[in-house]
């Protein structure tokens, strides 16, 4: 009986450590969405400038390609 014990301890532990390994994913996600959320903040903000340069336009352009593909 105890061996049966044993084993099952053992698969609780495993999916204790699955679910805990998920949780820490899923907040260095949310860490990582939030930074690209505060770019495309700045970006909206300073694209909404009437004297931002064209140039710079283009930088964004070229910067929300790198964020997102």
């Amino acid at each position: 009986m105890s061996n049966i014990l044993t084993y099952s301890m053992k698969g609780v532990k495993h999916l204790v450590d699955f679910k805990e390994n998920k949780i820490s994913k899923l907040q260095e996600e949310i860490t990582d969405l939030k930074g690209k959320i505060s770019k495309l903040e700045t970006f909206i903000h300073e694209l909404a400038d009437e004297e931002c340069p064209k140039e710079y336009k283009q930088i964004v352009l070229t910067e929300l390609e790198t964020l997102w593909l």
